[in-house]
């Protein structure tokens, strides 16, 4: 009688895919589909957060700039900003513990992607002389203003701390 039962479910729910108008490899498919879309954003933005710390790592303005958006390279205090950012890590970054999901959000207007942005956080860096820093990195994927795309700004901050230096500006979305 369980056998019987059991059968019966298991055809009732075949019989119930093969009449819907979509098959379940549709689903399945848009459904990887967009994990595939979503992975790849959150692989980007991970990527870019890992040449933000390779570059403060390395105390390497260039590098650091190579990042940036537009906007942000034409501020005239930059060199000043990030001469600012490595001067507040004290002794040499020797390593972090992990890099947070990047919590990607989006702005769509008449079905088309306007925003896609990111804001990773390089957690527990550590220096040389023990002190403890997490890092943000602000990274605009897609907006309509092609100027905006890249890093926006990059946060230090010293754990325990309301201390702070920043690279960059405020996003304006």
């Amino acid at each position: 009688m369980k056998h019987i039962r059991k059968f019966i479910a298991v055809f009732l729910c075949v019989l119930m895919v093969l009449c819907t108008g979509c098959s379940v490899k549709d689903i399945i498919e848009s459904e990887v589909d967009e994990f595939d879309t979503v992975a790849h954003q959150n692989k980007h933005c991970v990527e870019t957060a890992e040449k933000v710390y390779d570059a403060i790592k390395e105390r390497d303005a260039q590098k650091l700039k190579d990042t940036l958006c537009k906007k942000v390279m034409d501020k005239k205090t930059l060199d000043d900003d990030i001469q600012s950012l490595f001067d507040f890590v004290s002794g040499d970054i020797e390593s972090y513990r992990y890099i947070t999901d990047p919590a990607t959000s989006e702005e769509i207007r008449d079905g088309e992607i306007v925003r896609l942005n990111g804001y990773p956080t390089i957690k527990d860096v550590k220096t040389s002389d023990g002190t403890v820093y997490n890092i943000t990195v602000w990274v605009v994927l897609i907006y309509t203003d092609e100027d905006w795309e890249g890093v926006t700004k990059v946060s230090i901050r010293k754990e325990g701390s309301d201390k702070y230096r920043k690279v960059g500006m405020e996003f304006d979305y």
